[in-house]
């Protein structure tokens, strides 16, 4: 006698298979995976997700506090994103909120020596948030020119707080680096 057709759960290897084909790929948080994984997989259950996850995480191919780090020493690096907007995308992947904070303090870090913000340091900056800051203009200025209105500074301004760097931060940087551009809001002849 047959058994009655039960739906096809799928085994654990094939969750593993398909979550070391996405992470083939590029690496993702533990939220990501698992949401792609139940995407891919509707018929399996949050515990048999939960234990592959876990068995990733066992195998050290699944790393929250180092995707995080990763992810937060790329933005700042090559993106020019500021901490504000690093920690929003990073809770938008459903990283933890002390992975976050780990990696941003390390990334900053790490600025200080690798990357463009290590050559803000090198030129008088500081290093961290304010070093990546000061490379975040350098970079911006070599593409836009120097400020050399109120405009201009509030034009640099806007486009560093949409980066994600505090408004504090940015409104110090913009008015010690450029003081005639906010001294003569139109210009020095009233242009």
């Amino acid at each position: 006698m047959d058994e009655p057709n039960e739906p096809d759960e799928p085994s654990p290897s094939v969750l593993m298979k398909h979550a070391a084909a996405l992470l083939a790929r590029r690496a993702h948080s533990r939220g990501e995976l698992r949401r792609k994984l139940a995407a891919a997989a509707p018929e399996a259950s949050d515990g048999e997700i939960g234990a592959a996850l876990d068995r990733l995480e066992h195998l050290d191919l699944l790393n929250d506090a180092d995707y995080a780090y990763n992810f937060s020493l790329r933005r700042l690096d090559e993106s020019g994103w500021g901490p504000a907007k690093i920690r929003a995308e990073l809770l938008r992947r459903e990283v933890a909120g002390h992975d976050i904070d780990a990696a941003l303090d390390r990334a900053l870090g790490s600025t200080d020596a690798t990357g463009a913000a290590g050559g803000a340091r090198d030129k008088g900056g500081a290093g961290g948030e304010a070093g990546a800051l000061e490379a975040r203009i350098d970079s911006y200025c070599a593409r836009k020119g120097t400020p050399s209105t109120g405009r201009d500074a509030q034009r640099l301004a806007r486009h560093l707080l949409g980066r994600g760097f505090g408004q504090d931060a940015v409104a110090e940087a913009v008015r010690r680096r450029f003081p005639a551009a906010i001294q003569y809001p139109e210009g020095p002849e009233g242009e």
